[in-house]
């Protein structure tokens, strides 16, 4: 979030990113010294369809979520179904 803050955009920090890495390479190369940490950011990343998972993810709604919720909770923590009241929606 900060460098969100700081560069405005997720295009300005990969840019910023990728730049910071460029110059941390050259500088390993000058004294022959690997530095640890930071950022790699691969140059075939593809951050325009990421940045598009968070605008628009692909979810199927719930449209009756506490059906939903009953149908878990009978399945996977072996609730009895007449106690969470789904026994006449076939979960």
């Amino acid at each position: 979030m900060k460098l969100l803050k700081e560069h405005g955009s997720l295009e300005a920090v990969v840019e910023h990113l990728r730049e910071k890495q460029a110059s941390r390479e050259d500088a390993e190369e000058e004294d022959g010294k690997k530095k640890k940490g930071g950022v790699h950011i691969p140059e075939d990343w593809p951050w325009e369809k990421a940045k598009e998972l968070f605008l628009k993810p692909d979810v199927t709604p719930a449209d009756d979520l506490e059906v939903l919720v009953s149908c878990f909770l009978v399945r996977y923590h072996e609730a009895d179904e007449v106690i969470v009241g789904v026994e006449s929606t076939g979960c």
